[in-house]
């Protein structure tokens, strides 16, 4: 009878702790809810210096990371791309890889920003021919293309990094002599 007694109360105990435990979690969950809604979201609007106010031309933002570092590009007054971050205090740095074309839509166009800052994307050259590069977060720039014959050579092809990883693996696609797709990825 003492032992039944026993397994009874110890049932309760456990019972009770769960309990207790499951209104916590409740409770918290209700509180970060209330909480979620409190907060209105806010847009902000913000432009690169020597961005294009014609047509088509402007500031457009392409990734951001969860530290909140923004990686895009501008389209400037002869449509010229030159890239940018920008960071969560809301100041904006620009690069350019220099060997990227000036001829309209040519430039330097970001893709991808992973968590230590480091962006990777394509340039377009002045024969219209696409490459890849990787910014590293302390400003160096690496060039590099897919082997042929998977990247052609002639406008309109080429390497186009789309993502970069924390692993500085880089993937994405080329475009090769025929103008078939064939995807790729790059270790540092």
């Amino acid at each position: 009878m003492m032992t039944n007694h026993l397994a009874l109360y110890q049932f309760c105990s456990v019972l009770r702790r769960k309990g207790a435990l499951a209104l916590c979690v409740a409770l918290c969950m209700l509180g970060l809810g209330l909480f979620a809604r409190a907060q209105k979201p806010t847009i902000v609007t913000f432009d690169a210096q020597g961005a294009g106010t014609g047509a088509g031309q402007g500031t457009t933002a392409i990734d951001i990371n969860s530290l909140g570092v923004i990686v895009g590009y501008y389209l400037d007054a002869n449509n010229v791309a030159h890239s940018f971050l920008r960071s969560p205090n809301g100041g904006i740095t620009t690069f350019e890889v220099r060997a990227a074309g000036t001829g309209a839509y040519q430039g330097t166009f970001p893709e991808s920003i992973n968590l230590e800052g480091a962006v990777t994307g394509q340039y377009i050259d002045a024969g219209n021919v696409n490459h890849g590069f990787v910014r590293a977060a302390d400003g160096r720039i690496t060039t590099f293309d897919a082997p042929a014959p998977a990247a052609g050579t002639g406008a309109y092809q080429g390497t186009i990094p789309y993502a970069n990883n924390l692993a500085g693996q880089v993937t994405g696609w080329t475009i090769d002599d025929n103008g078939v797709f064939h995807a790729f990825v790059r270790t540092p």
